[in-house]
């Protein structure tokens, strides 16, 4: 019995990890820095992405003073480098006297002590659209915390177990010239060129023995360990290069968690309209509320937002509408946002693909398009709400 069950466990393992390479041979080949192909645009949607472009003579315009060559045969076409160009074109243009302000990126961890609340979707959905969708450009960095590393495929199809990952990064113990080496080659780049991610591994979890490692280490020699420092020293090398740094965590209170709670200066929360969503979501603020005295004695100088967010709301549910408007009263309107994420056929579409449902256009969609234009719509207006509240 034994032997037999090995046998069937070693042949699900193939096959599973045969059904991984295949989706990475077949996501991997595109002229993006991830594998993936940039998202392209048809002359209507590029409009509506760059709205002060007005009118198709002026787009025209500024793509022949650019040397974007937008026409494929007779069809109008630009993809989303060309587009960013576009963008910056037109921002440089409005802020010729707008003076230089130094940046420090706003820190948004998505969190829940809870698996399958949608906290990748959230993250993934909020990345992508805070550089194709936002009212400015924003360089945003992605930090995939979850050994799961669901956001790290969905993002960098392409990544290898050879690659550096945030693991890798919080436990490098060598020089600072080193350890700025190594956080080079950990940020990848994606098929949207302001967005950058580091990504997430399996060896990950070994973390938290390394912390606990370190304690032991550190209290021998009469001395304080942090774990929180690890983390610390990965937002600060980078802090002024991005406008926005967004951290996928697991579903556990790890150390790595612990340490994002500190990071960051906004949390996100994503919670289902269920009655179990709701009991953990409770039970998430009741433990935060606990520890923050920890988070404040370490040094921490405040949350300046913790929003509630509703994801995977099927928008012909009365019940589920009605939990959704129980759980924004609970938290007080001014915690929560009021655009949910819907339950949609496009999500899932693009998902499968490794893609979010920004990662292309709706003329490019092969599923049903008004899914999609109507998930992109939902979401647009959550990265508007997201896009204010960085900006308090």
């Amino acid at each position: 019995m034994k032997n037999n069950t090995q046998q069937k466990l070693d042949a699900l393992a193939r096959k599973f990890s045969q059904i991984s390479a295949d989706d990475v041979d077949v996501y991997g080949n595109g002229d993006a820095p991830n594998g993936k192909y940039y998202r392209t645009y048809n002359q209507r949607e590029a409009l509506a992405a760059v709205p002060e472009a007005k009118t198709n003579r002026i787009i025209n315009r500024i793509c022949d003073e650019l040397n974007i060559d937008y026409k494929i045969g007779n069809t109008w076409r630009i993809n989303q480098v060309y587009l960013n160009q576009i963008k910056h074109y037109l921002n440089k243009e409005r802020n010729k006297e707008a003076p230089i302000i130094s940046r420090i990126a706003s820190v948004v961890m998505i969190g829940i002590l809870k698996g399958g609340a949608g906290k990748t979707s959230v993250a993934t959905i909020l990345a992508t659209g805070m550089v194709s969708q936002a009212s400015r450009m924003y360089k945003v960095l992605l930090i995939d915390l979850d050994p799961q590393k669901t956001a790290s495929s969905q993002l960098v199809p392409n990544i290898s177990k050879k690659d550096i990952s945030i693991g890798d990064l919080m436990i490098h113990q060598g020089t600072n010239a080193e350890f700025n080496d190594k956080l080079k080659l950990a940020i990848k780049e994606t098929n949207f060129p302001n967005l950058n991610v580091i990504t997430a591994a399996d060896r990950d979890r070994q973390y938290d023995i390394f912390v606990k490692e370190q304690e032991i280490a550190a209290d021998k020699k009469g001395e304080n360990y942090s774990c929180y420092k690890d983390l610390e020293r990965v937002i600060k090398a980078v802090e002024n290069d991005y406008d926005l740094i967004l951290i996928d965590t697991p579903p556990h209170f790890t150390a790595s968690n612990m340490s994002a709670h500190f990071v960051a200066d906004n949390i996100v929360m994503p919670v289902k309209p269920s009655e179990l969503d709701w009991d953990s979501a409770g039970m998430y603020m009741s433990f935060l509320s606990r520890t923050y005295d920890v988070f404040q004695y370490l040094g921490h100088e405040g949350y300046k937002n913790i929003k509630l967010l509703i994801s995977a709301q099927s928008p012909n549910s009365n019940a589920e509408s009605r939990l959704a408007h129980k759980l924004r009263m609970a938290a007080g309107m001014e915690h929560c946002f009021v655009t949910s994420i819907p339950r949609s056929d496009a999500i899932l579409a693009t998902a499968e693909q490794r893609c979010t449902i920004f990662d292309m256009s709706v003329s490019e969609f092969s599923g049903t398009k008004t899914s999609l234009r109507k998930a992109q719509e939902s979401a647009n207006a959550l990265i508007n709400e997201f896009e204010l509240m960085i900006n308090e």
